[in-house]
């Protein structure tokens, strides 16, 4: 037992002791795709995910009020209407996946039984939850 201590000691001394230096040698091409590609990365001003939507109506003031509602139930949650005509439309929450979307409506679904999982392909890379 007095061995392996006195090896495990030996071994942490020259580990701590080392000075170890890493170098790292980067072709300059490679550097400047690395940077074109922020750059793309960082254009890109629309992207595709998924929402909840809540409600679709004709009626504008009943989307509003649906609105009013659940941002009083969950304030932590970003909901926006749309209008595509004949309707308006409530989404709420912002996703990359079908999945997680649909973990936002099993949160939902005893406020809002009618909500549904929707495509859409104009979420800015900000809004993603």
């Amino acid at each position: 037992m007095k061995t392996f201590a006195l090896i495990s000691l030996f071994f942490f001394s020259i580990a701590f002791s080392a000075d170890a230096q890493v170098s790292i040698a980067e072709d300059g091409t490679i550097g400047i795709m690395v940077e074109r590609h922020i750059s793309n990365n960082r254009s890109i001003k629309h992207v595709s995910g998924w929402r909840l939507q809540l409600i679709a109506s004709p009626d504008r003031q009943k989307v509003m009020d649906a609105k009013k509602d659940f941002l009083s139930r969950y304030p932590n949650y970003s909901a926006d209407w749309v209008y595509k005509a004949p309707y308006y439309k409530l989404n709420v929450g912002a996703y990359r996946t079908k999945l997680e979307a649909t973990a936002l409506k099993q949160k939902l679904k005893h406020d809002f039984p009618n909500a549904y999982i929707t495509k859409d392909n104009n979420i800015r890379p900000s809004e993603l939850d």
